[in-house]
């Protein structure tokens, strides 16, 4: 049954490329790269057991976890559907900031550079991964305001970059050779963090701000370039994490040297089959839930989700939010980690439809992932569809939305999305004031 189910994924990822490709629109542009990431998650580690460590899982309970995450993603299609019928085909609002937009439009060349600058002060002043932390409450309670801030912005800061440039290379401006060079400098500079999504950020904001402006025929070709670049890079990523962690950096470099070079094509397949971990936690974490003496805490969850909206100023102690315990310990990654590796701090990769089967059984797991699509569906009108200001934002959380979780449940994507909205709030206010006194001058 696991490799029937499997099977069933692939119509579905056929029909969600198909229509990436027929109906040039950023939204199906994610969807797309959220399928092509789903082979890779879902459908390739199923007809490699072997390789990938599935073996070891019974075919029942492999069977369980592929057809619950097949559940959900295929109500997730169902639910950006739907959503599109509603959104697309009726007055829909869109973030729309005209003296922002306007204003964004005739400097974006400038804006560029500042972003460019101030990405580079985020880069070199933060942290950007946090492997070596021990008590990550600490560590984050010691982060100056200005760190912070920085730290909350960097993706708006890329996303203006990419943006700047789709609209250079949209006018043939002969800007673009050092705009281009610049964004390539913040590529390199995030290979150095070992870390995939990081090094693939700059290429699939690049993907999303052309098809937001429609290039779709060159965004499409950076996508089959991403995805190529990821399968090269995954190896060397490995390394690099390794490089940190041990002392005698000859002897790893020595070790690891062919692997990394000699064996780039079989070494970034191996990394491949190592998502195989999506299926291995959801199948330690089922067994958790359907435990009898398993609580789920409804109320703690939902309200830490409500209360994360107020700022600090209103609500100082919020508890941890997608927790049902009110503490890190809660949050179902971290969880993972601690029935899976039971040792130290970290967490492991849970998806949509291990979420949605925590928070209420099958039947959430549908509802959930219809929910989403329609989330999807309406996140998509409002900023891509909307103004200058509406497709920095959609871009700045295309690769959260697409590739952080393929695909996240119903409260992750909320939480995904609060700061860009709580950032559209901002500006909103910002625009209307601008409003008042170009009107009283």
């Amino acid at each position: 049954m696991d490799i029937f189910f499997t099977l069933l994924f692939l119509p579905l990822i056929y029909y969600v490329i198909k229509r990436m490709r027929k109906n040039q629109s950023a939204l199906w542009i994610l969807l797309g790269v959220m399928s092509f990431f789903s082979l890779g998650y879902y459908v390739l580690p199923v007809f490699f057991k072997s390789e990938s460590g599935l073996s070891n899982i019974g075919s029942f309970e492999l069977s369980e976890v592929i057809f619950m995450s097949l559940l959900f993603f295929f109500f997730l299609i169902q639910g950006v559907r739907f959503g599109e019928y509603k959104f697309l085909n009726k007055r829909q609002k869109k973030l729309k900031l005209p003296n922002l937009d306007y204003w964004f439009f005739k400097n974006y060349k400038k804006l560029f550079y500042v972003s460019f600058i101030l990405w580079l002060g985020y880069y070199f002043t933060n942290d950007l991964t946090v492997y070596n932390v021990e008590d990550l409450d600490s560590y984050y309670n010691k982060q100056s305001v200005y760190k912070g801030l920085l730290a909350s912005l960097s993706n708006v800061f890329l996303a203006v970059m990419a943006v700047s440039l789709a609209l250079v290379i949209k006018v043939n401006s002969k800007n673009r050779i050092l705009m281009i060079i610049c964004y390539v400098i913040v590529a390199f500079l995030l290979l150095g963090t070992a870390q995939r999504i990081f090094a693939i950020t700059p290429i699939f904001f690049m993907v999303a701000a052309l098809c937001i402006h429609n290039n779709y025929r060159l965004g499409i070709k950076i996508i089959s370039l991403g995805i190529v670049f990821l399968l090269v890079i995954s190896p060397f990523m490995v390394f690099l994490r390794q490089l940190s962690d041990v002392s005698d950096k000859k002897e790893l470099f020595a070790a690891s040297s062919s692997y990394a070079v000699d064996n780039v094509f079989e070494s970034g397949f191996n990394s491949l089959m190592a998502r195989a971990d999506t299926y291995f936690v959801m199948t330690h974490l089922k067994n958790d839930f359907d435990n009898p003496f398993s609580h789920f805490n409804h109320v703690q969850y939902v309200s830490a989700i409500i209360v994360s909206f107020f700022p600090r100023i209103i609500i100082n102690e919020k508890p941890q939010v997608l927790s049902d315990n009110g503490e890190l310990s809660g949050e179902i990654s971290v969880m993972a980690w601690n029935t899976v590796v039971k040792k130290g701090i970290g967490s492991l990769t849970t998806f949509g439809a291990i979420t949605a089967y925590r928070e209420g059984g099958w039947v959430w797991v549908i509802l959930n992932g219809f929910l989403t699509g329609i989330a999807y569906a309406w996140f998509y009108v409002f900023f891509a569809k909307g103004g200058q200001i509406g497709k920095i934002l959609f871009v700045s959380l295309f690769v959260t939305l697409a590739i952080k979780q393929v695909p996240p449940s119903l409260f992750y994507f909320i939480i995904f999305i609060k700061p860009t909205l709580q950032i559209a709030v901002v500006l909103f206010v910002i625009d209307k004031l601008l409003y008042r006194k170009k009107k009283y001058n």
